[in-house]
């Protein structure tokens, strides 16, 4: 598997406990494949138009994932408005302890719910080697609190609302089935 790695380098400074840019605007333009791991906050449309490539930063700007039509991506810190615009496919993830993801999605592109077991299964292994790669705080505090994250389910999935409208139908066709 191909990775990108740009970091911070954690073993000089403690950057006074903000989270750092280190990646500008459009990473992960038109991805295909690969693992791109952003040690820092990404710029603007971190993950536009991505359509396979799994994506992990520590903070985004606007319009992260506009246009993405496959791929996986995980934001462990804030992100800035407009998330999810044009949306039609993928899967993001944004650890969310304050709660005001949903106030700055694209919401008539994108929702939010819950995150279910299966997410987390893959995630957790993907921290580890994103906090391996890149010795992110973030990723390391993730880790150590994982239950508790789990738990208070701030890691919340943001869907496409046809992706999530047809997952609601599947389950309601599944308690009405005789």
């Amino acid at each position: 598997m191909l990775y990108e790695v740009m970091t911070l380098d954690y073993t000089v400074s403690t950057y006074g406990g903000e989270i750092q840019s280190v990646a500008g605007n459009n990473v992960g333009y038109g991805a295909t494949g690969g693992t791109i791991f952003v040690g820092g906050r990404a710029g603007h449309r971190l993950g536009i138009r991505n359509s396979g490539a799994t994506i992990v930063a520590e903070a985004a700007g606007k319009y992260a994932c506009e246009y993405m039509t496959r791929g996986k991506v995980l934001i462990l810190g804030p992100v800035e408005n407009e998330i999810g615009s044009g949306m039609t496919g993928g899967e993001l993830f944004i650890f969310d302890p304050k709660t005001d993801v949903p106030a700055k999605l694209h919401g008539k592109s994108v929702t939010v719910i819950d995150c279910a077991h299966v997410d987390y299964e893959w995630m957790h292994p993907l921290l580890h080697q994103y906090f391996a790669r890149t010795g992110s705080r973030q990723a390391e505090y993730l880790l150590k609190n994982w239950a508790d994250v789990r738990r208070g389910r701030r890691l919340r999935k943001v869907l496409p609302l046809a992706v999530a409208r047809a997952m609601e139908d599947l389950k309601t066709a599944g308690t009405n089935a005789g």
